[in-house]
């Protein structure tokens, strides 16, 4: 609830259209009838309201956040973290430059803490490791912003 609190605190009119094309979010989409579950990224918002309920779906870890996916706009949803990177089409147009940022260490991200006790998700750590974890998370997406970004093959 706190994630949903600042989301919907700290939104302003037409922020929907600000990240729209800009904000890649993975998560796990559940299905009826097979594959049942599958990596599902989603760029587009037509809303601020949507764009919130699919932030919040991307978190939304199973038994924690309850038994039951989040529902958003007809389609049900849990955190994407069962998919690895890898599996999801992140494609962009040739000059994109794509940053993934993991929460809990994924190897192929860009921004990451170090890697973390699993149960750190579910059970955190004491408010001075968290505050360390955010502080790295600030260095680890200054020093991205401060390195040149890749050339790219013709």
């Amino acid at each position: 609830i706190c994630a949903e609190e600042a989301l919907r605190k700290y939104q302003f009119p037409g922020a929907f259209k600000v990240i729209a094309g800009r904000l890649r979010i993975l998560m796990t989409r559940a299905l009826l009838k097979p594959p049942f579950f599958m990596g599902e990224v989603v760029d587009e918002f037509p809303d601020n309201e949507t764009a919130i309920e699919l932030l919040m779906a991307s978190c939304h870890i199973p038994g924690i956040c309850g038994v039951f996916p989040k529902v958003v706009k007809g389609k049900r949803y849990y955190d994407g973290m069962m998919w690895s990177s890898l599996f999801v089409p992140w494609r962009g147009a040739k000059e994109d430059h794509i940053i993934k940022v993991s929460g809990i260490g994924g190897v192929m991200s860009d921004i990451r803490p170090p890697l973390i006790p699993p149960w750190w998700c579910i059970l955190p750590p004491p408010v001075r490791v968290l505050r360390g974890l955010y502080w790295q998370g600030y260095l680890d997406a200054l020093l991205w912003f401060r390195t040149p970004p890749r050339q790219l093959e013709a």
